[in-house]
């Protein structure tokens, strides 16, 4: 059976509002792999806007905004297990893969 499908790439769905994308691909060997990922747009360029309004030294109260995820970046960090380790998080987010995120100067 299948043998009866063609190698290609197919649009399993694609949320505007998350900007999440769901790709199906069949290979010419006729495996099937799937793929997710997210389009970020706007958002680093928006994070970087909001990170250079941020003060480096002033404290701004008890709960500062140090980062703006997209759901499926989110959900991997949890399924990792990164956001219940508090020290893990921390060292996710000095990470250059954390760069695009972030909306608060991290000191190394």
């Amino acid at each position: 059976m299948a043998d009866d499908f063609a190698a290609g790439s197919f649009v399993l769905s694609h949320d505007s509002l998350t900007g999440t994308l769901q790709k199906m691909h069949i290979t010419p060997d006729q495996r099937l792999v799937f793929e997710t990922s997210v389009e970020l747009g706007d958002l680093p360029d928006l994070n970087k806007a909001q990170m250079d309004e941020t003060s480096r030294t002033q404290k701004s109260g008890d709960m500062v905004k140090v980062a703006s995820l997209p759901m499926m970046v989110y959900l991997e960090l949890s399924q990792k297990g990164i956001l219940k380790d508090k020290a893990a998080f921390r060292r996710w987010l000095k990470s250059e893969e954390a760069r695009p995120y972030r909306t608060h100067w991290m000191s190394s």
